[in-house]
Order: C-alpha cells, then sequence, then structure tokens
C-alpha cells in the first residue's frame, strides 16, 4: 500500500525505496538515541566541560564512550565488504594523515561545542525548540558560506576542499 501512495502512479526502484525506508528508521534510532542520552540538553554537554563550581557531570561521558565502543566493533565488520548496504562506495579521505587543517578545525569544533553546549545535530533540533538553536544555525550557515568564499578565492587549482590553512 505505501509502494501505491510513493510511487504516484509510476514505476518505482523498490531498492531505492527500501533504502529510503531504512535510512528513516535508521535517522528515528539515533534521534532518539540523542533524546534519551541526554545529548540535546546544553546543560548536560556544558556540565562536562566545568569543573570549576564543582557541578561535573560525566553522562556525556558515557555517550561518547558507547559510541566508540560500539563503533569499534561494528567497523572491523563493515569494512571487511566491498560496499556500503545502501551505497556503491564507502566515503573516505583521499589522504589518511593528520595535518594542522584536522587539528585546528577539531580544536575550533571543540570550542564551539563547549561554548554553545551542542554540536551539529543537536543545534539543528534544538533549532526548532530554542532561539539559541536557531542562532547558531544561522551562524553555522554564515561560517560555511564564508568558508566556501576563502576557498573561491584562494584556491587557484579550483578544488574547494584542498587547503583552508
Amino acid at each position: 500500500m505505501i509502494l501505491f501512495f510513493a510511487s504516484n502512479g509510476r514505476d518505482i526502484d523498490c531498492d531505492k525505496f527500501v533504502s529510503y525506508i531504512a535510512q528513516f528508521f535508521l535517522g528515528c534510532l539515533f534521534g532518539f538515541g540523542l533524546v534519551v542520552s541526554g545529548i540535546l540538553r546544553m546543560s548536560n554537554v556544558q556540565g562536562l566541560l566545568n569543573f570549576a563550581d564543582g557541578s561535573w557531570n560525566p553522562q556525556i561521558l558515557v555517550v561518547f564512550g558507547t559510541v566508540v565502543f560500539f563503533n569499534t566493533i561494528f567497523f572491523h565488520f563493515i569494512r571487511k565488504r566491498d560496499s556500503p548496504v545502501y551505497g556503491s562506495s564507502f566515503s573516505e579521505p583521499s589522504h589518511g594523515r593528520v595535518d594542522a587543517k584536522l587539528i585546528i578545525g577539531a580544536m575550533i569544533f571543540g570550542a564551539g561545542y563547549g561554548l554553545a553546549g551542542f554540536c551539529t545535530i543537536a543545534g539543528v533540533i534544538n533549532c526548532f525548540i530554542l532561539t539559541k538553536g536557531f542562532y547558531w544555525v544561522l551562524a553555522y550557515i554564515l561560517s560555511q558560506v564564508l568558508y566556501e568564499e576563502y576557498q573561491r578565492r584562494h584556491n587557484k587549482d579550483g578544488d574547494m576542499h584542498e587547503s583552508l590553512l
């Protein structure tokens, strides 16, 4: 029945449709995990980084530890596959090195994460809940536009993502 309404009278690719349904349910599972874990609450994120007044909250550390644990286990099995279940190839960095751009970018991300109280997906979700989330998303979009403009002006070979630093 769902296939009938989704097709709108046209032939549809069942594999693509199943892929969309799987992505939707995995996204729901991910979002539910974010809510249950408390990672969407700014106070939990900022509490992880607050050592000064004795209100340190390690709850998010448990979430990160769980993510690393399961990722470590499943990554081993995923890498044995030739391609993802719903994709033609894995997206991997073209180089495997740790460089200044990666380290500085991670530091900027970490500082923004700690100061704002949420990371990318939590910021987007909080955009619909909190005024701060809305302003965070606007700043995120503005920073991306500024980055792209910087790349356009300083990269002569046309590769937008070659080097920012």
